[in-house]
């Protein structure tokens, strides 16, 4: 599916590991909301998907913000068009990482993991893999 994205999302930077991100999410209040940034390639016959950074969402009873609430710390998955896929949430990074392989397009660009709480019982998984302009 397509998505564009009309404002951008601000995360503020967090040191986790990347298989800490489902752990917390899934002990997350209502509203939590935490982004894995991934620079992937194609190279012959393999793809390298490589882990940037991760975020929590800077206010998370509030999804889109029109201001960068600490410009200094934090990243933003920006505005702009997106494919864009949503599941439920998985029990590891690792199934998550393999479930997104199929979304990426050659030859290289950067791809978003989105956890999100929105329920007490109910925990997603979005992919957001941009697209060149």
């Amino acid at each position: 599916m397509h998505l564009s994205l009309s404002g951008p999302l601000y995360y503020l930077p967090l040191s986790w590991r990347e298989e800490e991100y489902i752990e917390n999410t899934l002990k997350g209040e209502r509203g939590f909301d935490v982004i894995l940034e991934y620079e992937y390639s194609f190279s012959d016959e393999k793809i390298d998907l490589s882990f940037i950074r991760g975020g929590i969402h800077s206010h998370p009873h509030t999804l889109l913000r029109e201001e960068n609430p600490e410009p200094e710390r934090s990243f933003a998955l920006e505005e702009g068009s997106y494919t864009f896929s949503q599941l439920p949430l998985p029990d590891s990074i690792t199934i998550a990482k393999r479930a997104l392989i199929p979304l990426l397009s050659p030859p290289s660009g950067r791809a978003y993991i989105r956890l999100l709480k929105e329920s007490i019982l109910e925990c997603v998984l979005q992919y957001f893999i941009a697209q060149p302009n």
